[in-house]
């Protein structure tokens, strides 16, 4: 991949707090093995109190800030596990296509 690669996850923002991405640097550094080093960690930090439209949000922020930052080229998006949902609500809110080039869910509960 020449195109960034944003991977999101869902983390409770306490924890994050105390190990920030560290439990992620693993698959950081697989990707980086395989040669593709423009990965990029975006964490989708919530409470008891977060609900979707501010987990939205955070979706829409990391991914301007990459596009920004990588001259408005689109992105691939890699989303673990419950992080699924606030990335198909961004998709669909935003109408996003001109800013995604691809998106993988991994583990992912939602079809």
């Amino acid at each position: 991949f020449n195109k960034p690669v944003l991977l999101f996850f869902h983390m409770n923002s306490m924890i994050y707090q105390q190990f920030k991405t560290r439990p992620f640097n693993l698959i950081l550094n697989k990707f980086k093995e395989q040669n593709i080093k423009n990965l990029i960690l975006a964490p989708i930090l919530t409470d008891s109190m977060s609900n979707l439209n501010h987990r939205i949000e955070q979706v829409k922020n990391h991914i301007d800030n990459a596009v920004l930052n990588n001259n408005n080229n689109k992105l691939h998006i890699l989303c673990y596990s419950m992080a699924s949902l606030p990335i198909h609500g961004y998709i669909h809110k935003y109408n996003a296509g001109n800013k995604i080039d691809s998106v993988l869910f991994l583990s992912s509960p939602n079809q």
